[in-house]
């Protein structure tokens, strides 16, 4: 069953902002610009001291500097195809594949907007985490699924294993 699509401007816009916020971080991979502070606990820090993640620990912004690389070379491409896909065949799996990477750009524009240092790209920040979740919940909601699925033996096992492992791993 062929659906009829239209462009799906803000998918365009997440595409967009991604690949803004993600050279920028990688045009910040700069370590020779460290520097160190004392903090409110009078321990002393070392920050990174250069680019969108100057004020940031060295700790933090090479793993910010990480992600912007995966964001950019994997994250990016699956969208643009993810949503090539979508347009084209408007099928239940291409949207529920368009959704799941709409839920990672979400997951790493609520990174970048809560768990970073204020720097010049936040207003970018704040339009990628709420084009994002914008666009995420209108594509959930133009969702139709007609088939009925049961969870295998396999993957409630699977899905059992992965809840026990997440609570053991975040209790402490």
């Amino acid at each position: 069953m062929k659906m009829k699509t239209k462009k799906d401007y803000l998918t365009i816009a997440v595409i967009i902002l991604l690949m803004i916020t993600s050279i920028f971080g990688i045009l910040s991979a700069n370590f020779t610009r460290s520097y160190e502070v004392v903090n409110q606990y009078g321990q002393t820090v070392e920050m990174f001291g250069y680019g969108i993640y100057a004020h940031d620990t060295y700790f933090q912004a090479p793993i910010s500097i990480g992600t912007d690389i995966c964001i950019l070379l994997v994250v990016v491409p699956m969208f643009v195809i993810a949503y090539h896909r979508y347009s084209k065949s408007g099928s239940a799996a291409a949207h529920l594949e368009l959704i799941s990477i709409y839920g990672v750009a979400l997951y790493y524009a609520a990174s970048l907007a809560f768990g970073l240092t204020y720097n010049r790209l936040f207003l970018v920040y704040v339009a990628l985490l709420a084009s994002s979740l914008f666009g995420m919940f209108r594509q959930i909601g133009h969702l139709e699924l007609t088939q009925k699925t049961t969870a295998t033996r396999g993957l409630t096992i699977f899905l059992s294993l992965s809840g026990i492992a997440l609570v053991v791993a975040w209790l402490p």
